[in-house]
């Protein structure tokens, strides 16, 4: 079964399928009357952005953000802490790739914009800059507004998109949440042409978050040999001080689940995560892995390691498992 998620298979979406689907938002915006062969997430997203009475033929996504302002923002948004990750991850390929990646708030506000210099300047021409919002409130429907309102990672391809100036450009888009609160703290997105949409890019996009998600617990988690400092999260009223005691333990292997033990208790966390905690943790800088005896098929083992304050990985122990 096909994933509600994604853009049609590579051969569904011949020209004839996009002069369909042209001709569906065409329908959809003149005569409030949108047929079959639109995704139905993408049919709800079009009947939101009617409601709102946006302009199909005019974007317009509001500047909201001073130079001042933008600056002031991304200083105080948790996510400036992972963006040497985001650039591991994601930045470094898109410039390769004519692709380009926008990391906005909850808002929909667009904080940082890299990759491929001349897509970038392309995208310009649309207002996909940065301070601009592309809530789906704005802009109706694109992949990091729409991405937002559900919650949920999208793909949305050319004439898929409310606005018809969106319609040369395709994007894929996945929401970050806190680790701790599960609370929206932004969005992350991919934007060029259709390679932006390829089938392997949705799930791409979901590890580079999870691995986002993963930096971010383990950054709050090595705040407590340090001294006590004061958290500035975008939106926070009161400032929070964040304290620790003393460095994780995470317990991988020979486990249906990960676990990190802190001075607070233990916490169980899914295999996927422990899997990107320890890879984070055992390679700061992002190089490769390599294999180790722990992680071998052929001999099953309970690992353990500290994670220090400075995130680096301490003490670890492999033996056999009972």
């Amino acid at each position: 079964m096909t994933s509600p998620w994604i853009v049609r298979s590579a051969g569904d979406t011949g020209s004839g399928s996009f002069a369909n689907l042209a001709a569906a938002h065409e329908a959809a915006v003149t005569e409030r009357f949108i047929g079959p062969g639109v995704r139905k997430l993408v049919q709800e997203s079009w009947q939101r952005s009617l409601s709102l009475s946006l302009d199909p033929l005019r974007l317009a996504p509001e500047h909201e953000l001073s130079s001042d302002e933008l600056r002031e923002l991304r200083d105080r948004h948790p996510l400036a802490a992972v963006l040497p990750v985001v650039h591991n991850l994601l930045i470094r390929h898109a410039f390769r790739s004519g692709l380009i990646v926008a990391i906005g708030d909850e808002f929909g506000r667009l904080l940082w914009i890299d990759g491929d210099r001349s897509v970038r300047s392309k995208a310009e021409g649309m207002l996909f800059v940065e301070g601009s919002d592309w809530s789906e409130r704005r802009v109706g429907t694109s992949a990091p507004g729409t991405a937002l309102a559900l919650d949920h990672g999208i793909q949305i391809q050319r004439a898929e998109h409310f606005n018809q100036l969106a319609h040369p450009w395709s994007c894929t888009a996945v929401p970050i949440h806190d680790p701790h609160s599960g609370s929206i703290l932004g969005v992350i997105d991919i934007t060029g042409g259709d390679e932006a949409v390829a089938p392997q890019t949705l799930p791409l996009v979901e590890a580079a978050v999870a691995a986002l998600e993963a930096e971010l617990r383990i950054q709050r988690l090595s705040a407590a040999s340090t001294p006590p400092t004061v958290a500035r999260f975008f939106g926070s009223a009161p400032q929070t001080t964040l304290v620790r005691s003393s460095p994780a333990r995470l317990e991988v292997l020979g486990r249906d689940h990960g676990q990190l033990d802190y001075a607070d208790g233990p916490v169980e966390i899914s295999p996927r995560h422990a899997e990107i905690l320890a890879l984070l943790a055992w390679n700061r800088a992002g190089s490769p892995p390599t294999v180790c005896r722990c992680c071998s098929p052929t001999r099953p083992t309970r690992s353990t390691a500290e994670l220090q304050p400075d995130g680096s990985a301490t003490g670890a122990r492999n033996f056999p498992q009972r």
